[in-house]
């Protein structure tokens, strides 16, 4: 698996990832949009440890002025839960359905995306799964 090796250990992405709202498209490196790394952190915190829902997490952003891009504005939840379960946020990439450790800076602390997991209901998901199994 020496392809998997090497895209894993220089950070390259094969693909664009989904969700690209602190992530560069189109680029074989991951690089970090410094715009939207504050707008993927405070997402994290609110829901992580401000009993937030998808739906106040919308309206919380709004009243903030954060924005999700100029044709778009608002946040809405797909894009939301979609951030918030998006493992390239704790440095990791995915490469032929798996998900590997990746050489790009975390934006947002592994147990940070564990407990968000939890909270949304998603217990299989858990980032210290490359290094242990879970259940």
């Amino acid at each position: 698996m020496q392809g998997v090796d090497v895209i894993s250990n220089c950070g390259r992405l094969p693909s664009c990832p989904k969700n690209t709202s602190s992530i560069a498209p189109f680029s074989d490196l991951i690089r970090v949009n410094p715009e939207q790394t504050g707008n993927v952190r405070r997402i994290f915190d609110l829901y992580a440890f401000h009993r937030h829902s998808l739906d106040s997490l919308v309206a919380t952003l709004r009243d903030e002025g954060r924005i999700y891009s100029e044709k778009h504005p608002d946040f809405v939840r797909s894009k939301l839960h979609g951030i918030l379960t998006d493992r390239s946020y704790i440095g990791d990439v995915k490469f032929r359905g798996q998900w590997l450790e990746g050489k790009h800076e975390p934006i947002i602390a592994a147990s940070t995306f564990d407990r968000v997991q939890v909270l949304l209901g998603n217990k299989t998901i858990v980032a210290t799964s490359r290094f242990t199994a879970t259940a």
